[in-house]
């Protein structure tokens, strides 16, 4: 499958949700299962967006396998907006395989050239026919409103330009890029943002706009090299309301990134979440002996967190490439590192102020090649 680069184009609104997104939740399925968030979320459920999306966040640091997919998933580019006074870009995702059909809204709103705001609002176990190829390389994204109301309605078409077949060692994959145009209404449910779009309006999708059909593709190229550190942790404390708080915190050469996010089951409708995002650099990320200190700039996170590298260990080693040379990576993750300070705070727009709060779960990995 091939991936989009993380790049500051406002344009490219959905691929920046992504990258955010898939940062941030890989510890809420520890953390959610047994209760409403685990079904919603698909870690480990079978929810093919879900469990698709998740590794590639993680594609620089290359310690997850890669995972089959079979089925489609097709994204829009960003479309300017004004919401609580300020730009975002609205963008659109579906998934549709034999096991599960989703729809996502998104909006992204971009701080600086390296720093995003993001909130996904997202319904899941939705009618298969929700998402509908009426023609080869065309897309329809219609879910019934009585699976979306009274949160959003989305009603949207992907006609295909070109397509490229991706390099698989064994099943098979085709991109497609084209246009995404139609109705989108959203319910923010936050004051300040209010209700987004129209059932009347037609709006159009800035490029780039994909449909990726995936038949269980292993891809040839190995990924990046990646010489750093990754941290994942999970609470369910926080002052932006009752959610799971997940926390992201990424180091490789000159780039140390860290990213929080809440996710929050919404009442109505039916199978519905919503997950709110900040992302941003941050100064370096150090490791002192056994002891990971994850710092802020003050800005847009404030506090700390010092990570104690404890518990079980589990290794991998994979093959990667740095330009033209290949390596093998050795990826150490620690299983259970216990967070002794862990004061770290978002500061978003909307809801306001995230915590970490408490860490119920974690782990942490150190990557060398």
């Amino acid at each position: 499958m091939k991936i989009r680069p993380f790049a500051p184009d406002t344009k490219d609104a959905a691929a920046v949700h992504r990258r955010v997104k898939w940062a941030v939740l890989p510890v809420a399925v520890t953390l959610c299962c047994g209760t409403l968030c685990c079904g919603l979320l698909g870690f480990g459920t079978g929810v093919a967006g879900a469990s698709r999306r998740a590794p590639l966040a993680a594609r620089a640091p290359s310690f997850r396998p890669h995972e089959l997919f079979k089925g489609d998933y097709i994204e829009s580019g960003g479309h300017k907006v004004t919401a609580g006074g300020v730009i975002w870009y609205l963008s659109v995702t579906a998934v549709r395989s034999s096991t599960e059909t989703s729809v996502s809204v998104m909006l992204t709103r971009p701080i600086s050239k390296t720093s995003y705001e993001s909130h996904d609002w997202s319904v899941h176990a939705l009618p298969a026919t929700s998402v509908t190829s009426p023609a080869k390389g065309t897309f329809k994204i219609d879910p019934p409103s009585t699976s979306t109301s009274p949160l959003m309605s989305v009603d949207v078409t992907f006609k295909n330009t070109s397509s490229t077949a991706a390099a698989c060692k064994s099943g098979s994959e085709t991109v497609y890029h084209g246009t995404i145009s139609g109705k989108v209404k959203l319910v923010t449910g936050f004051s300040k943002l209010g209700t987004i779009g129209s059932t009347a309006t037609v709006i159009s999708f800035n490029s780039p706009n994909t449909a990726e059909v995936d038949n269980d593709c292993v891809p040839t190229t190995l990924p990046t090299c990646f010489d750093g550190y990754t941290v994942f942790a999970g609470s369910s404390g926080s002052t932006g309301g009752s959610g799971l708080t997940s926390l992201g915190a990424f180091s490789s050469g000159n780039s140390d990134t860290v990213s929080l996010g809440m996710t929050v089951p919404l009442s109505k409708p039916k199978n519905a979440t919503r997950t709110d995002f900040l992302t941003a650099p941050e100064p370096r990320i150090t490791l002192s002996g056994q002891t990971l200190t994850i710092p802020t700039s003050g800005s847009s996170f404030t506090g700390s967190a010092t990570v104690s590298l404890t518990g079980g260990t589990k290794t991998f080693k994979s093959s990667c490439k740095l330009g033209t040379k290949k390596y093998t990576e050795k990826a150490v993750t620690y299983t259970s590192p216990h967070f002794t300070n862990h004061d770290l705070v978002a500061h978003m727009l909307v809801p306001g102020k995230v915590l970490l709060g408490s860490v119920l779960s974690s782990s942490a990995t150190v990557n060398t090649y």
